[in-house]
This record gives C-alpha cells, structure tokens and sequence, in this order.
C-alpha cells in the first residue's frame, strides 16, 4: 500500500536531484527494498510521508556523491564536479554557485523562520506537522512561510531569472 501510494511521487523528487528518470527509479525502487526489509525494526517518529522524502532525499544524494566525478582528472586543484555527462562545467558552477547562494539565503532567516521553511520545503512537512512539532499554530506557520518567502525572493532576487529557468 505504501509503495503503491508513494512510488510515483518518490521518483519525481528523486528526479529532482539526479536528473534522469531511470536513476530516480533506482534509488526508489533500492529505498523501498530496504524499507521492506528493516520494517520490522524501522521506529518513525515523523510521519511516514516526511520520512520516505527525507529518505529519498538522503539517497539521492548519496548516489550523486558516489557517482560524481572530477572533471579535470590531471588539475589537482579542480574541484568541479560533473554528474550528468550532459552537463558543461559551466553548468556545474552555476548549479554549485546557486545552491550556495540559496544556503546563504535560507541561513538569514530567523531561527523560526528558517525552522518553518526547511521543514516544510526540504523535510516535506505539513504545516499541522510542523504546528505540531514546534509547538505553535497553524497560523504562526503560515506566516512564517509566507516571511520565509519574502525575505528569499527578495535575497535571490539577482538569480531569479535562472531558477525560474531551470525549474521551468
């Protein structure tokens, strides 16, 4: 039941970080073998949805950083990363200059703000998860979002162009 509800969008977000559709489809399908075999000792203390998407997450990262590879094998001092053979070094920097400026950004934020916006954008949180958790209302988590918000479309504002482009 839970691969048949969470197999499609499990693959999606994986897409999101490796950027090829049979990958993603192999760290979830691998996640879900592994979930299947621990279920028995598994302990979730947050809801089954955030941590199948933490997990996932996790994964996917972890196969981009086994699969990567130095661009330049002769420059010691190269420390570009390639992982899609599609991708140009420029494209590598730029994608490497945007996540660390989306960091930068996302370190700004209030403490509870920042708190509220990685829980629900990278931990996948519901904002009555997130109330929960936090020991606040639903409403100081809609507002905190919507700060969150604010305050980073305003610190990208220089880089907007690019992420609607590549998200687009």
């Amino acid at each position: 039941m839970v691969f048949k509800k969470y197999y499609s969008p499990l693959c999606v977000y994986a897409n999101k970080y490796c950027r090829n559709e049979s990958i993603a489809e192999e760290i979830v399908s691998n996640f879900f073998f592994g979930f299947y075999e621990k279920r028995q000792s598994l302990n979730i203390e947050s809801s089954l949805r955030s941590y199948l998407f933490r997990s996932v997450r996790n994964s996917s990262l972890n196969y981009i950083r086994d699969h990567a590879r130095i661009v330049s094998e002769n420059d010691k001092n190269v420390n570009y990363f390639e992982f899609d053979q599609s991708d140009t070094v420029y494209d590598t920097l730029l994608g490497k200059e945007l996540e660390e400026v989306i960091d930068k950004a996302i370190d700004k934020l209030p403490d509870q703000c920042k708190a509220v916006f990685v829980k629900c954008r990278f931990e996948g949180k519901k904002y009555k998860e997130i109330a929960e958790e936090l020991n606040i209302t639903i409403n100081t988590v809609e507002t905190q979002m919507s700060r969150a918000l604010k305050k980073l479309r305003v610190e990208l504002k220089d880089y907007m162009h690019i992420l609607l482009f590549l998200m687009g």
